[in-house]
């Protein structure tokens, strides 16, 4: 990643630009890429070859100037902060995917159908039991909305008590008969939920 911030920040030079004011530029593009994509030890590394990239750029073949060593030490300064930001962003980032993943594997191992809801009435969950309850995959439901998917369920009590919970934010639960299984009742319970219902 850093020899492709070189090869643009030569570009951006061959094309005409300021050497001196492109020198850092690209290289906080590398030092990100590579610690949000490896972690913190290829961030480090990252940093470790771009301030060699840098040095060597701002004056090929010469002796580093007096000049340069305080925007190089501004450089390795801002370059560490941004290591750190991006691994603290990485790790955040796959502690919620674990969290995500975990929770889904919890709501797909209970044997009761569990649907979630937005505020619009789409699908934004599944689960395996629901799925099997409807008759429909999720990749059928999820970003669909409930009542143009099941038209069946409108002005049923089904409807009026998932209206119910989401105005007023209050959970419900009742036997009612099945809208997918006429003859059957069914438990319903109805929870309001920060994305809905």
């Amino acid at each position: 990643i850093v020899g492709v911030a070189v090869a643009c920040r030569l570009g951006f030079v061959a094309l005409g630009g300021d050497a001196r004011s492109t020198t850092f530029g690209p290289f906080y593009a590398a030092i990100v890429g590579a610690t949000i994509v490896g972690g913190l030890g290829p961030g480090v590394l990252a940093l470790l070859l771009s301030v060699v990239g840098t040095l060597w750029l701002y004056h090929p073949g010469a002796v580093l100037p007096l000049s340069a060593v305080l925007p190089t030490g501004i450089f390795i300064g801002v370059g560490s902060l941004v290591v750190w930001l991006a691994h603290l962003t990485r790790t955040a980032t796959l502690r919620a995917e674990k969290a995500e993943h975990r929770a889904q594997t919890v709501l797909d191992s209970i044997p009761d159908s569990f649907v979630a809801l937005d505020f619009s009435w789409r699908y934004t969950y599944v689960n395996e039991a629901a799925q099997a309850w409807l008759g429909k995959r999720a990749e059928e439901l999820v970003g669909r909305d409930c009542w143009d998917v099941f038209p069946q369920a409108m002005g049923t009590p089904m409807e009026a008590y998932y209206r119910q919970v989401m105005e007023e934010r209050e959970p419900v639960t009742v036997d009612l008969p099945s809208v997918m299984r006429p003859g059957r009742l069914t438990q319903l319970r109805v929870t309001p939920s920060v994305e809905g219902i």
